[in-house]
């Protein structure tokens, strides 16, 4: 008996040990994850914003098991762990915006991949377009657009008495998924693009009228990061887009260094606007990277705003990526955020209510 409660004494230290290991380990890890915006050249930095929501959930855990095993120190360390990295990726907003006689403008970013153009997904453009009119959008920033059939075809099904469209698509590559497009019930007054190297359009931009007012609306789909993982009803793809030597490390960090040089553009982009701004677009990238840090220092994200608890808008990487975005400058106020899990596409839309402040 004695020997046996021996083994279940060393055992049960060990576990403890292994345990309290892990903890000190997640912490660091979770430090990296949450300023990760302060090492833009660190892979480390990088890799770990991508496993934030994981790392909040593993934190959570160990507090648990750290009361319940009775090693309050270790429990103390894992819930300041969690309470630092919640902010990050929870929002927690409980107050309700009046909107009763309030301008409401109802905005939506969506990354449409491609219409179905990889026949992996039942839905298509007019799936899509019914949506967009069900839910009364004002104005839809499509990502991933293409053009399956003609624009006139697509447009035909937003009704044309009722959207105006601009779209930016790289020179014949109609039918790859590369393009950036712009749905508006109020006309369109000017637009513009940016392109990479490649000529792929990642930012455009139009101004609006609405009610004899002028807003630009920027739409962004950021570089790739080159790594696909299958979502639900999403066949699979290969992890690794490219098939060279670079490691996945390696070529992670190279796409998020293109990435921030492009947000880069776009903040100049957005700074010298002469109107109020909106921003929709999907980043690539997670809420603590360098490259959404630096967008999201001169807007203001409309899910912490407006949303309350968690949200994810990629399907894959099991539903803890929230990459897209609808951000706000000043003359906005956010009265509601929604992410809908729709399957049409391996991405959820992101819909956003704002108030206009005269």
């Amino acid at each position: 008996m004695a020997e046996k409660e021996s083994k279940y004494k060393a055992l049960s230290l060990f576990v403890n040990l292994v345990f309290i290991v892990a903890s000190l380990i997640a912490a660091v890890f979770s430090f990296f994850s949450v300023y990760s915006y302060k090492f833009p050249d660190s892979s480390l930095a990088i890799w770990c914003s991508v496993v934030i929501v994981p790392l909040l959930l593993f934190n959570i855990f160990l507090t648990l098991f750290f009361l319940f095993r009775k090693l309050y120190v270790f429990a103390l360390l894992s819930f300041i762990v969690t309470i630092v990295i919640a902010p990050s990726v929870v929002a927690f907003n409980i107050s309700r915006v009046d909107v009763q006689d309030k301008k409401l403008l109802n905005i939506a970013s969506y990354n449409v991949r491609g219409f179905n153009l990889y026949n992996s997904l039942a839905k298509s453009s007019g799936d899509i377009a019914y949506w967009a009119k069900r839910e009364d959008i004002d104005v839809l920033a499509l990502q991933e657009y293409a053009v399956v059939g003609s624009v006139d075809e697509f447009i035909t099904q937003f009704d044309t008495t009722e959207y105006f469209l601009k779209s930016y698509l790289k020179e014949g590559a109609r039918k790859i998924a590369n393009g950036v497009a712009l749905l508006s019930r109020h006309p369109i007054l000017s637009s513009a693009s940016l392109q990479d190297s490649d000529s792929v359009v990642y930012a455009m931009y139009c101004d609006l009228n609405i009610d004899q007012d002028t807003i630009r609306v920027f739409n962004i789909r950021l570089h790739t990061t080159s790594i696909n993982q299958s979502a639900k009803g999403v066949n699979s793809e290969s992890f690794y887009a490219n098939q060279n030597a670079m490691s996945m490390f390696e070529l992670y960090l190279t796409n998020a260094q293109k990435r921030a040089a492009q947000a880069k553009e776009i903040v100049k982009w957005i700074g010298d606007s002469p109107y109020p701004v909106l921003l929709c677009g999907d980043f690539n990238d997670t809420t603590t990277s360098y490259t959404s840090k630096l967008i999201a220092d001169e807007l203001n994200d409309s899910f912490f705003e407006a949303a309350f608890g968690y949200s994810y808008t990629y399907k894959g990487f099991y539903k803890t990526q929230r990459i897209d975005y609808v951000m706000y400058g000043d003359g906005f106020r956010a009265a509601s955020y929604t992410s809908p899990s729709l399957e049409m596409s391996d991405h959820n839309p992101v819909l956003v209510s704002l108030i206009i402040d005269k």
